[in-house]
């Protein structure tokens, strides 16, 4: 190659670096039907790079009260904030740290492991499932009595069982919390008993329940209203019932933690499922939250629809590292796509792909996917895979 056609290869490909926008469809007249869109030209993730407040105020819907501190209300499928109030500010959240506790414990064990309760975990201060030591339980049921009883002492027994210790299941809270993007949070133990470098935000606190909620297993123990285990060798009988009320009060409630202390007041997190799609409300030091949480779920439902965009994993856009390289990348998304928009939304949806980088690294987020209904707006990152073996593009 001469050194004129170096150079033309090298202009080539530093042209090739520039932003790539692709618009994928303009899709008008969306009415009567959420998933119009063709899930075999389309699919893809929630790895959400930033959000557009979902504003009530812009929809002429009088936005719910509350006597809560902080609140935030979300839509668990898109992240998209539709209410809040103080939403960013650190405060202590009570054993609504659970629900970090329970996912970490899903996440990281076999639920029909057996565990041997040790004396440090018998006797904890606070909401107990009594445990007493050299009883044997299966995670499983420490995990309905975490949830459903808030019991300090089964937080102890899991963390012990997973890491040895609370202090090394916590460095794990900590790291899923870094993981997620968490700023404003931060876990000193398994149970939430007060401490002052223990916090996190209701936005914060919100994405963390959202993370959760993707996991059946999950979503199975905190929609359960009671659990029972039976009387046996090295475990005594025991019956749970779940503390969040709303479970029994409102039809379509389906979880997820209360929590109490005297520095933190009343904190609450709920979520709901219906046609319209799933969403999270979250109160920290409220005096009314289970009347606030009504109102905010059924204002959320009532007035707001998560929209599927695409499926995890269907959008894919290969490339090339370099022309002097024989790398090769697929870009494309970790998870489903949501946009959230009011109800019965007749607007125009539209969807661009933008491509930043020519040379991607792995796991490095090479481009978004922006998601645009109306006014409101959605970002997405795109993943970098590089591609082995004899596949070609």
């Amino acid at each position: 190659m001469t050194g004129n056609s170096k150079f033309n290869e090298i202009v080539k490909y530093i042209a090739a670096t520039t932003v790539f926008s692709v618009l994928l469809f303009f899709y008008s007249d969306y009415a009567a039907h959420k998933n119009r869109f063709d899930p075999e030209n389309l699919s893809a993730a929630n790895n959400t790079v930033f959000y557009t407040e979902v504003s009530a105020d812009q929809n002429s819907v009088p936005v719910p009260e509350t006597s809560a501190y902080a609140c935030a209300l979300i839509d668990a499928n898109s992240g998209s904030l539709i209410f809040s109030k103080e939403a960013d500010t650190r405060l202590p959240m009570a054993s609504t740290t659970k629900i970090m506790t329970a996912i970490i414990a899903i996440e990281n064990s076999d639920l029909e492991k057996q565990v041997e309760i040790t004396a440090e975990s018998a006797g904890i201060e606070g909401s107990s499932i009594y445990l007493a030591q050299g009883e044997i339980l299966t995670m499983r049921e420490l995990l309905y009595g975490l949830m459903l009883e808030s019991g300090n002492d089964a937080a102890t027994a899991i963390a012990i069982s997973i890491s040895g210790s609370t202090d090394k299941f916590t460095e794990l809270m900590n790291l899923k919390a870094a993981e997620l993007g968490l700023v404003n949070t931060h876990f000193d133990n398994p149970h939430g008993l007060s401490s002052d470098t223990h916090y996190t935000t209701a936005a914060e606190l919100a994405k963390i329940t959202a993370y959760a909620l993707k996991n059946d297993i999950f979503r199975q123990i905190v929609a359960t209203d009671k659990y029972v285990i039976a009387e046996r060798d090295n475990c005594r009988a025991r019956y749970f019932s779940n503390h969040n009320k709303l479970l029994r009060r409102l039809d379509i409630c389906d979880g997820v933690k209360t929590g109490y202390t005297l520095s933190s007041g009343r904190c609450l997190v709920t979520s709901a499922s219906t046609d319209s799609g799933r969403f999270i409300a979250v109160t920290l030091n409220d005096r009314n939250d289970w009347k606030d949480h009504e109102a905010m779920l059924n204002f959320a439902v009532d007035n707001f629809e998560s929209i599927k965009i695409a499926d995890k994993g269907s959008l894919k856009y290969p490339i090339k590292s370099s022309g002097f390289s024989a790398e090769k990348f697929i870009i494309s998304n970790d998870d489903d796509i949501y946009i959230t928009v009011p109800k019965n939304f007749e607007g125009t949806i539209s969807i661009a792909v933008q491509i930043d980088k020519y040379y991607p690294a792995e796991t490095e987020n090479a481009g978004n996917v922006k998601i645009t209904a109306g006014d409101k707006t959605a970002v997405y990152s795109l993943t970098a895979k590089k591609i082995t073996g004899s596949k070609t593009f």
